[in-house]
């Protein structure tokens, strides 16, 4: 099966619609000669063509109709692959990336992830795949054949009409949105009509990421005591074993709602981060004024329960890491990046909302109260564990992921622990993806640097589309 990289041009006036006029040297590379019929994919696009090759040129040129009615521009640089055995020629692959919304800028028409998209349009371009994107509030109904969406192009945003693509990038942000029945029915649509890929399908809970990986001993080593709460039986026995427990919403993100518990001279002390970042302390003179407290505070929310970790500190504040872990051109996990997370002193979350900050590993770890004597392992301990973990969830939970925001913890002994596992990892503007990515561009900046981690997502898209 023959694949080149090639770019779409459109033949002048007058010229015939079913004819695909290709070079000769990609004509050649692919095993095509003049007079061939072939059918032209892209996407799930199809078009019967007649194939004319021009010697000695790379040209790749459709009637202007037919790039219209395949959302096949002028300019567009794609792969191009050959089934003799279908007598086909696939253009592609194509990327359709769902977010939750498109607002009405047309500068930022996707708020503060337009940086990342432009970044994403840019490294499509670069290697040979289209990039388009679309909104949850905006699918296609009934037996449509095309999707409403985005796409940049001559120095802005503009909207067309796309075929179904090769695979769908999961962006929706929001759990309610995923889970709504046009979503899902979307979902079910897409996977039946096209066979194509849909990676980062959904979101995981704090619960379901623990309970699948107890199954894998493999990373037994990594997982801190965890259990879903049930009752408030389990709070006493971890308060037993632990001097210190967590209790984390199963469906939070940022750091919100997640309370601590410890013991003291005097009873218990429980810490709750609010919504702003704000702790909120409480005392307790015994365990019947505590489990009453938190009845009340925990009902209606599912919550994880969750030992204590001591943590390793920078000048008495609490650091643990965040792992990027996509798949890349191989298919396989790849570490992308892994950084430091350090907490503010008001708070014992890192999260960068919270007003944590960054930090490279070694920095970090240099810099903490970890013993000079076990530095080097534990960070080698961080990218292999980061690797183990992803690898192992894949084996038990039954959804496509490319890419994971591993949170990880280094205790002071040197141990490497999970705090959780992220299946949207933030892409927004003021948020970095990893320790390489710096000042996502604007929609209007030229040129874009496209950073390893962008780069990555259209290099596994390429993977799943055999370019």
């Amino acid at each position: 099966m023959a694949k080149i990289k090639i770019t779409v041009t459109h033949s002048p006036a007058g010229a015939e619609e079913d004819v695909l006029i290709l070079g000769g040297i990609p004509a050649k590379k692919l095993g095509l000669v003049t007079g061939t019929a072939v059918t032209l994919r892209f996407g799930s696009a199809e078009r019967r063509m007649r194939l004319r090759v021009e010697p000695k040129s790379n040209a790749f040129r459709l009637h202007p109709a037919v790039g219209a009615a395949m959302a096949l521009p002028g300019g567009t640089p794609l792969c191009v692959r050959h089934q003799a055995a279908e007598h086909t020629l696939v253009l592609g692959p194509l990327l359709g990336v769902l977010l939750r919304k498109i607002g009405s800028n047309p500068e930022r028409p996707f708020g503060s992830v337009t940086g990342f998209c432009r970044e994403l349009t840019e490294a499509g371009k670069k290697l040979g795949t289209a990039v388009f994107f679309f909104a949850a509030d905006r699918l296609p109904v009934g037996p449509s054949a095309t999707i409403s969406g985005w796409t940049y192009s001559k120095g802005g945003w503009h909207a067309a009409s796309f075929p179904y693509p090769d695979a769908v990038y999961n962006r929706i942000t929001s759990r309610v949105i995923e889970n709504s029945p046009p979503v899902q029915q979307f979902f079910r649509t897409f996977k039946a009509r096209t066979g194509g890929m849909l990676f980062n399908e959904r979101y995981l809970d704090k619960a379901e990421v623990f309970q699948a990986l107890k199954k894998e001993t493999s990373v037994g080593v990594y997982l801190p005591e965890s259990y879903l709460y049930r009752n408030p039986l389990m709070l006493k026995k971890m308060l037993g074993k632990h001097s210190v427990i967590f209790l984390k919403p199963i469906l939070s993100s940022l750091g919100k709602g997640i309370i601590r518990v410890g013991r003291s001279p005097s009873g218990y002390v429980c810490h709750i981060a609010g919504a702003n970042g704000a702790v909120n302390q409480a005392t307790f003179a015994g365990q019947p004024a505590l489990i009453k407290h938190l009845s009340a505070r925990m009902a209606g929310r599912r919550y994880l329960i969750q030992e204590g970790i001591d943590l390793i500190k920078i000048d008495g504040n609490s650091a643990d890491f965040r792992s990027l872990v996509q798949r890349g051109e191989t298919g396989a996990w790849e570490v992308t990046s892994i950084v430091g997370r350090v907490s503010a002193g008001h708070t014992f979350v890192s999260n960068l909302a919270r007003g944590g900050r960054l930090a490279t590993v070694r920095e970090t770890i240099g810099h903490s109260n970890l013993p000079p004597s076990l530095q080097e392992a534990a960070m080698a301990r961080l990218r292999k564990a980061s690797l183990d973990i992803a690898e192992a969830l894949e084996k038990q939970i039954d959804a496509h992921f490319a890419e994971l925001g591993i949170d990880l913890a280094v205790d002071t002994r040197g141990r490497v622990l999970l705090l959780e596992i992220n299946s949207k990892p933030s892409k927004e503007d003021n948020t970095p993806l990893g320790a390489e990515e710096k000042n996502p561009p604007t929609a209007k900046e030229t040129p874009v640097k496209v950073r390893p981690s962008v780069k990555r997502v259209v290099q596994y898209v390429r993977y799943l589309g055999k370019f």
